[in-house]
């Protein structure tokens, strides 16, 4: 990867960029997502790049505003379809044919930046940087196939039957991730310990927290109505409003599709797939999605503000209970974020393919005493 002497570094998101490899190449009618500045999962599994390179380049996936030459959006509408509003057929209507955007239902954005840009609004004007929130303007409009802004019954309401999402800042999310992995190690050894102590009820605890108990029969079939906070699997998911996935990766694998059309190769059928019909593959590659999910969970965790009675405000919030379910602290065992393949939580840290110590910079965790 060619490198540049011209830098921008941000405190407040840890971000490495080089100042001309954007705006003076984003330019014709030819894909934004330069050849040049991909790097492939080659280069970052031989530790060929610097973790400041493998950033910059997922910087870059996360800040493209992709075209149609890149892979944005989905191919041609085809009425036949049954299913028109899923990312993985590629096949959903838009906004008075455009064929580019929808605003409901993904095809809402060309960039990630978009809707993760606002760092605080507690400053006026609001502290603007890569990987924050979004304001109501960006929320998503999820799943809905009935919008009354008409108001037909006259009752002041806008009938609405989705879900209206806020983008939720991105960081400390590798810190986030690597808890993820250790409580579902956990959790997974318990599983083991039930099915070897058949008719013996397990409390299923990590790191202080409870997600309810299993019992296993003398077959090794397991009684789970007990488990709370988690699924069945006993996979603990902290990615999604719903918890759907565990880890960066496999929730960027969604976003992109979902959002932008941009899909994914190892979730779409491969590189020369062309899931959603619209005449581009290998929109996004194992090294781009690699770079992407390495720059997301290498950016600073948020920062406490402490205003003038902070201190009364944490004293009272242990003492009516908050701290019970919201733990002001959760340790992890070891300080490395390992990264797998996607869908790969089975042993992770003895496959990750890269590593990273959350204690350095740019992230800064604190070490455990």
């Amino acid at each position: 990867m060619k490198k540049n002497n011209n830098l921008i570094l941000s405190a407040i998101t840890g971000f490495v960029l080089t100042a001309n490899s954007i705006a003076a190449e984003l330019v014709g009618e030819g894909p934004n997502l330069k050849p040049e500045s991909r790097i492939t999962q080659q280069q970052i599994e031989s530790q060929e790049l610097s973790l400041d390179e493998i950033r910059q380049a997922g910087l870059l996936i996360f800040t493209t505003p992709y075209t149609k030459a890149d892979g944005y959006g989905d191919g041609p509408h085809d009425y036949t379809q049954q299913d028109q509003r899923s990312p993985t057929a590629g096949n959903r209507p838009t906004l008075q044919g455009n064929g580019s955007f929808l605003r409901v239902n993904g095809l809402d954005a060309q960039t990630c930046l978009e809707c993760h840009a606002i760092v605080s609004n507690r400053t006026i004007p609001a502290t603007l940087g890569i990987g924050g929130v979004g304001g109501i303007n960006t929320s998503a409009i999820f799943q809905p196939d009935g919008i009354d802004v008409g108001d037909a019954d006259f009752d002041g309401v806008a009938d609405f039957n989705g879900r209206l999402i806020n983008p939720p800042f991105l960081f400390g999310s590798g810190g986030v991730e690597l808890l993820g992995l250790e409580m579902t190690q956990d959790l997974q050894l318990l599983r083991q310990k039930a099915i070897e102590n058949p008719g013996q009820e397990i409390l299923l605890e990590s790191k202080g927290v409870v997600f309810g108990s299993i019992i296993a029969d003398t077959a090794g079939a397991l009684d789970v109505s007990n488990i709370k906070g988690v699924d069945a699997d006993l996979v603990v998911k902290p990615f999604g409003r719903k918890g759907e996935t565990a880890t960066v990766r496999d929730f960027d694998i969604e976003a992109m599709a979902f959002h932008l059309g941009m899909q994914a190769n190892e979730a779409f059928g491969g590189e020369h797939a062309d899931a959603d019909n619209d005449g581009v593959r290998n929109e996004i590659s194992e090294g781009d999605l690699s770079a992407l999910s390495i720059f997301l969970t290498t950016m600073q965790p948020p920062h406490e503000h402490k205003p003038k009675h902070h201190k009364q405000g944490k004293a009272l919030f242990h003492e009516i209970g908050c701290a019970s379910c919201h733990q002001p602290v959760l340790e992890t065992r070891q300080k490395f974020l390992p990264y797998t393949m996607s869908g790969n939580i089975e042993q992770p840290f003895a496959n990750a393919f890269y590593a990273v110590d959350l204690t350095q910079k740019p992230m800064k965790f604190k070490k455990n005493k």
